[in-house]
């Protein structure tokens, strides 16, 4: 079971214990739209306003529900309540501005963001939903301009910057994307040693193989998630780690090395907000045949890597092209980039572990394979 569905577990109970209390209904739905559940989160979201018709982030939330549905119009009046209620909910005015694009209002879309950004300036994903809108108007100079705002305040902000990128290039400043997204520079390959206790790589391999497989927290991958067809487990750096502990300080080693590598004083902003203080998290997907990971980021850390456990026989074998491999450099679809991106794949190895910016676009090319394909990601968190 994922943390999700405890946390759906717990919710439920607590609504039934406490059936006149909107937050619990409130704190529900958001549990059940994790899992994709939007049909029972619309139903939840809907108590909590029976209950407090005045719950602002209710309103909020049944909007986003509606949105993910398809049903704009619905969700432009939900936000349009939460701003009525509260009009400095800068989430409110960023949602309202997502709903208003959907339907073709690309200005008032816009003036909603601003509003938003303005509200609440360290609010990212306001600047960020703002910038994206300007580039699909095709204004990725103005992108970039609201992504250096924000920047400067907010010095090497992951979702920004890789965002920034994705502007740079759409607008022809191809070397200025390259120097941010410098593959030759920060992406790292290093085959590690394996741990003390173990045979060689191919029994740790096939011990942390195991471990995965029966994880307790293994589940299909939830939408909200990158994996397509495929499972995700929780946190394995906690609790019963098995052969995930002697993986942690494996990792550990090849963040210090790729730290230690850098230049101690550079204006790049990656280098130049490296943590002084970070910690780790990791977690397993492991994809079955035609699975994939679309594009997609790790904004809550600096750097990221993966370790391969198992790759399937087929992949990287003659006809089979790259299927199977990491590919960096894609952004997600939803840009609407008119330019053709510069890419560099690599072929995943049993044993293998890669390190790179946590800004840094990646996706997993669809393969066909009888056997699973299981690797282990993780991100360094910096800490204060």
């Amino acid at each position: 079971m994922s943390k999700v569905d405890d946390a759906i577990g717990v919710c439920r109970r607590s609504a039934e214990m406490r059936p006149e209390t909107a937050d619990d209904h409130d704190t529900l739905g958001t549990a059940l739209k994790e899992l994709g559940k939007l049909d029972q989160a619309l139903a939840a979201y809907r108590r909590a306003l029976e209950i407090e018709p005045g719950h602002a982030g209710a309103h909020n939330n049944l909007g986003h529900v509606l949105q993910k549905l398809g049903r704009f119009e619905a969700a432009v009046a939900a936000h349009r309540r939460a701003i009525a209620i509260r009009p400095r909910f800068a989430k409110a005015h960023s949602f309202l501005g997502l709903a208003l694009s959907a339907l073709g209002r690309p200005g008032a879309a816009i003036d909603a963001h601003r509003r938003a950004a303005a509200i609440k300036p360290d609010y990212a994903r306001a600047h960020y939903n703002l910038g994206k809108l300007l580039l699909e108007q095709g204004d990725p100079a103005a992108a970039v301009r609201v992504c250096d705002a924000y920047l400067e305040a907010h010095p090497g902000h992951i979702r920004v910057l890789a965002f920034k990128a994705v502007a740079l290039d759409e607008m022809g400043e191809r070397e200025s994307a390259r120097t941010l997204v410098d593959f030759d520079r920060f992406i790292r390959a290093t085959r590690p040693a394996a741990p003390a206790g173990f045979r060689g790589m191919a029994d740790f391999n096939a011990a942390l193989a195991n471990h995965v497989r029966r994880h307790p927290t293994l589940v299909y991958a939830p939408t909200s998630r990158a994996t397509r067809t495929g499972k995700h487990t929780a946190e394995l750096l906690g609790g019963p780690q098995g052969p995930a502990a002697p993986l942690e300080g494996m990792i550990r080693s090849a963040v210090e090395d790729y730290m230690e590598s850098l230049p101690a004083q550079s204006s790049h902003p990656f280098i130049a907000t490296r943590p002084r203080r970070w910690g780790l998290t990791a977690w397993a997907v492991v994809l079955e045949t035609q699975g994939y990971q679309t594009a997609h980021i790790h904004p809550d850390g600096w750097l990221s890597g993966v370790y391969y456990v198992k790759i399937p026989t087929a992949i990287g074998t003659p006809g089979q092209g790259q299927a199977g491999w990491i590919e960096f450099g894609r952004p997600r679809a939803h840009y609407h980039c008119t330019r053709e991106p510069e890419v560099e794949a690599f072929r995943p190895e049993e044993g293998l572990m890669m390190v790179f910016p946590s800004y840094f676009y990646h996706r997993t090319i669809p393969f066909e394979a009888a056997e699973q394909r299981i690797s282990i990601s993780f991100d360094v968190l910096p800490e204060a």
